[in-house]
């Protein structure tokens, strides 16, 4: 089961959610913006991040990139304990959700210890009408984070989400709940309304990684890599999740080789079933070529399953060429009318 963002309004207490709905930006402080534009560094220590160019960017407190376009020409830093918001969609100004802002950054992205990201908004996550198209130019990397969310974003470098995942709170999987007082021990995901009833996470959904995604030592509730184009290797090493519905990998292609070692939580098929990892090299551990899981996973209580290769070799995968036609003709009686004359149709197709 796939933690996601909810409508505070809309969920019963406690609940580990499915639906994927937005949260209007003026529930997250949002006031009305205005372009910036400086090659200078940023410091948002809080609030609306304002559409424009920054030479670097730094984040220190709970910030929320909404709408417009975030162009950042050097790194982008997620400061201990901050988070950085780019899934709550919205314009304030009238009040319309929209997908979030398109946030570019020409460097790299860096999440220090607790610092929470949440980076790409598309229909899997909280954007229901469209995609933001996020990029990245350097590498992803965090270490020690508290949760890594990135959806439908080009990243050219590589991914390294190094320990870390929320602790003993985020393994229990326990959720803020609205109207009561802040857990402090999962400070700042707590702190942002976007992620009311929703456990700490990691995930990576229909992104483009040029280099490897490594995602080793984190503890959390739930962690997820779904469609995402890899041009090396990825590795799953030493993970515990607090959630037995886990480590959901599934129809990733990888060029390099696929490892998945010492993971409390074997790798499975994500909820409703899918389709197998194809592994360009060679694929070991949990995630090997002979590593034969329930499709869809039981935990999903979406029926039995059947055991599916969780990986494939890429070289496996055969061409065939040729051409095949197919001529299908049919009559219809489309019935009688008052006046007692018979319609027919004939298709030819």
């Amino acid at each position: 089961m796939i933690p996601t963002v909810k409508l505070r309004a809309a969920a019963a207490a406690g609940a580990v959610l499915i639906g994927l709905l937005f949260l209007p930006a003026s529930a997250a402080g949002a006031t009305a913006r205005t372009h910036y534009s400086n090659s200078r560094s940023y410091d948002c220590s809080g609030g609306e991040i304002a559409p424009g160019t920054y030479g670097s960017m730094t984040i220190t407190g709970v910030c929320f990139a909404t709408a417009g376009n975030v162009d950042v020409i050097g790194d982008l830093t997620v400061a201990p304990g901050a988070l950085f918001d780019d899934v709550t969609a919205g314009d304030p100004t009238t009040g319309t959700p929209v997908v979030s802002a398109t946030v570019d950054v020409g460097g790299n992205v860096l999440v220090d210890s607790g610092g929470a990201l949440l980076l790409g908004c598309s229909p899997n996550i909280a954007c229901p009408t469209g995609i933001t198209y996020d990029r990245v130019g350097g590498n992803l990397t965090a270490i020690d984070s508290q949760g890594v969310v990135v959806h439908s974003t080009a990243i050219a470098g590589n991914v390294s989400v190094l320990g870390g995942g929320g602790g003993p709170a985020a393994e229990t999987c326990n959720a803020q709940e609205p109207g009561t007082a802040t857990l402090t021990d999962l400070e700042p995901w707590s702190e942002d309304p976007t992620l009311d009833y929703t456990p700490v996470f990691t995930d990576f959904e229909d992104d483009s990684i040029g280099g490897s995604l490594d995602v080793s030592g984190l503890t959390s509730c739930w962690m997820g890599s779904f469609r995402n184009e890899i041009g090396g290797n990825a590795t799953f090493d030493g993970n515990t999740m607090g959630d037995p519905d886990a480590m959901e990998l599934d129809n990733n292609l990888v060029a390099g080789n696929m490892t998945c070692l010492d993971d409390e939580t074997p790798p499975q098929f994500g909820d409703s079933g899918a389709a197998p990892n194809v592994v360009g090299g060679e694929a070991l551990g949990g995630c090997s070529f002979q590593a034969t899981p329930l499709n869809p996973a039981p935990e999903a209580d979406e029926g039995p399953g059947i055991p599916e290769h969780i990986a494939v070799p890429a070289r496996s995968l055969k061409t065939y060429r040729g051409v095949y036609s197919s001529t299908e003709e049919a009559s219809l009686n489309l019935g009688t009318t008052e006046s007692g004359d018979t319609i027919f149709a004939d298709l030819d197709d």
